[in-house]
């Protein structure tokens, strides 16, 4: 992601890229299917189309590294039979696996959970434990990209920025100690408001989506971090 949008480049030692997506990327496609399911998901909201381009700009955040820069993670919250599961099944897909992470808030103190992140691009959970949040501070500065610490069992303690997106399905809001600003304003709750009818819930739809549209899907994204970045905030 260049300063004038996506630039492709030949591969190169000096990008230090150590993880790559197995897709022919060609800009301007259009993932019909993936398009109309966030249609469904949302077809009630008076804010579908806020919802659609935010999730746009947060996965391409995610799949260009630059999302801890926008200080958010993101929270679905609704319950059944609403496209949270599939759409964290799909954003999961475009992600080299070694890269994609299930760690929930709520164990984000741990130094050997930490230590995960290290090497994360994205972590999600399709549902979101109702336990307390207690490390308000350590989940703030993982959002943001702030230098921590964290250690593998039997390993000395390292430093790194975290740089992963966090979005996770939740049918409650967890309940959390810290009501300061700084710890609210980090997070983005998505309504699914919307349950899919029966006459189009499809089992394991996201398959399909993933066969059929994952290359479209992601240069869909890919466009949502250029304008993310010509924005300046979501």
């Amino acid at each position: 992601l260049g300063p004038t949008g996506v630039e492709l480049q030949p591969l190169s030692p000096e990008h230090r890229a150590i993880d790559r997506i197995e897709i022919d990327y060609t800009p301007g496609q259009r993932p019909k299917k993936w398009l109309a399911f966030l249609d469904d998901c949302f077809k009630d909201d008076d804010d579908a189309e806020q919802k659609k381009l935010f999730i746009q700009e947060f996965w391409g955040a995610c799949l260009t590294g630059v999302v801890t820069d926008y200080q958010r993670g993101v929270i679905m919250l609704g319950v059944g039979k609403n496209g949270k599961s599939t759409l964290i099944e799909v954003m999961t897909a475009s992600f080299p696996s070694d890269t994609v992470k299930t760690i929930p808030p709520q164990e984000m103190d741990q130094e050997y959970r930490r230590a995960e992140l290290a090497s994360a691009r994205l972590n999600t959970t399709s549902e979101l434990p109702e336990a307390d949040i207690l490390a308000s501070e350590s989940i703030k500065g993982i959002i943001s990209g702030d230098k921590m610490s964290g250690r593998f069992p039997y390993q000395p303690l390292f430093a790194f920025h975290p740089h992963a997106g966090h979005i996770y399905g939740a049918n409650n809001m967890p309940s959390v100690r810290d009501n300061t600003d700084g710890f609210y304003r980090r997070w983005v709750v998505l309504g699914f408001n919307t349950a899919i009818p029966k006459a189009k819930q499809i089992q394991r739809y996201s398959k399909t989506l993933i066969k059929m549209e994952l290359a479209a899907i992601i240069a869909w994204a890919l466009e949502g971090a250029v304008r993310l970045q010509a924005q300046g905030d979501y």
